[in-house]
């Protein structure tokens, strides 16, 4: 990602220092004077990774292209800097990968389905010449099988706000007053299987309409999701190679772990047997 967006390459240390802070995610969503202070020996390392990373990319010279769209938007280069920071480490490496694991998930568990896409890939690419401008567009079928994967399973489980000034939420029927800068989390995966808005919320559903599902924050947002088709490309182009070129005997239990609070995807699966095919 970081070669894509600011054709930067990371050593081994900053990968490592990266890969630590995207399992740290949880540390992000607590009070700024418990991340800064009571857990100061965790948080501080990764602080000081995303201060070196921001400076590196003021460095590359993609980063006057990146400044002046934000300008437009009246973002500083701070602003600019730590949003991009974000957009790779949140939602162009973690919350990607885990969304591709639950799209992989799905598809073992449901061999009709698995077989129908395979179908698809196969129809798109021969797998010996480069894809064609428009392949990915043409998997139909995968595009809403990602989609649904990421209502059942959101690749980010919550979004969060800092207030700019006083109010109160109402949380089933009691009205809980907060302050300003209070930060504020709403549960997307509670919010993608709301039975006022989806029929059967919890249901498999190739069918449904996809427009407002919240694991990018929709269509049409304040804050959409800038790597939503980015990320979308990226699980398709590894389903194109992976149900062309390789094959695999069975699977090992495919589960996921709702429990936790970051990304929901089935960690513990394992392809077993796994071939490249002749």
């Amino acid at each position: 990602m970081h070669q894509l967006v600011f054709q930067i390459s990371l050593s081994e240390e900053e990968i490592t220092a990266s890969d630590s802070y995207i399992k740290g995610l949880a540390l992000a969503s607590l009070p700024n004077f418990i991340s800064k202070y009571l857990l100061a020996i965790l948080t501080a390392p990764k602080i000081r990774h995303r201060q070196y990373l921001t400076k590196r990319y003021k460095q590359s010279a993609l980063w006057a292209s990146y400044f002046e769209t934000g300008a437009q938007y009246q973002l500083n280069e701070h602003q600019i800097a730590n949003t991009l920071f974000d957009m790779i480490h949140i939602a162009g490496t973690a919350g990607t990968s885990a969304l591709l694991g639950s799209v992989i998930g799905v598809l073992c568990l449901d061999n009709t389905l698995r077989n129908d896409v395979v179908s698809e890939v196969n129809a798109v690419w021969n797998g010996k010449k480069t894809l064609d401008s428009d392949a990915l567009e043409k998997l139909t079928l995968l595009n809403q099988v990602i989609l649904e994967t990421a209502r059942l399973y959101p690749p980010v489980r919550f979004v969060s706000q800092l207030t700019t000034e006083a109010g109160e939420v109402e949380i089933g029927k009691q009205k809980c007053p907060f302050q300003k800068g209070t930060r504020l989390l709403g549960s997307i995966l509670t919010a993608n299987r709301d039975a006022n808005r989806y029929q059967n919320p919890n249901d498999f559903d190739l069918t449904r309409n996809f427009s407002d599902i919240l694991s990018w924050n929709g269509e049409e947002h304040e804050r959409a999701c800038p790597g939503k088709s980015l990320s979308i490309g990226f699980i398709k182009i590894f389903c194109l190679h992976l149900f062309h070129n390789y094959q695999w005997d069975s699977i090992t239990e495919v589960k996921w772990d709702f429990e936790k609070v970051t990304a929901v995807t089935p960690n513990n699966l394992v392809l077993q047997g796994f071939t490249q095919r002749l």
